[in-house]
């Protein structure tokens, strides 16, 4: 029995150490991180988006990785001329399969966006703040234009305001 104890405290002692090593090296390169994540979605979406901070814990929603992104706001591409942020929230928490991430796949469980506001509206123009999720590309007719959203089934929604304009329907 001691000889499983003590085998026990040496797999909780490597544990530990491990998780605290990964935890040092993240918190060192946080920086770079952010600015890469920064980077990352300012390519895939139309417009700009910027996080203030970003936290990463597996103690949140273990077993997923949990990563909280702090101060986050998305603008529409036309943001300069309407002055109306699509989000702006204070904390967006992403849940990652930590099993499939050692598969080096990236699989959302989950988000969570708290403390926030979407602003959603389309002008007398048929232009739309919806368009921060298209390509950059002009289209022939924007009041027939189709905007596919991502996939929205694990988004959890906390002390959100949501707000929808319609210049158009005059709603």
């Amino acid at each position: 029995m001691k000889k499983v104890l003590k085998w026990l405290g040496y797999f909780m002692v490597t544990g530990a150490g491990i998780l605290l090593i990964g935890a040092i090296l993240l918190y060192s390169y946080k920086g770079e991180i952010l600015a890469s994540i920064n980077a990352n979605l300012k390519e895939r979406i139309n417009g700009d988006i910027n996080i203030g901070d970003i936290h990463i814990t597996v103690l949140h929603h273990f077993p997923n990785i949990s990563v909280a992104l702090e101060d986050i706001y998305v603008h529409g591409p036309e943001y300069g001329k309407y002055k109306q942020p699509f989000l702006r929230a204070q904390w967006v928490d992403v849940n990652v399969d930590l099993f499939k991430l050692f598969q080096q796949e990236i699989d959302i469980k989950s988000v969570y966006i708290e403390n926030g506001e979407f602003f959603v509206f389309r002008a007398y123009n048929g232009y739309t703040n919806l368009r921060v999720f298209k390509k950059k590309r002009v289209p022939s007719h924007p009041s027939r234009e189709r905007i596919d959203l991502p996939n929205l089934d694990q988004l959890n929604l906390i002390d959100i305001k949501i707000t929808y304009v319609d210049s158009l329907r005059q709603k």
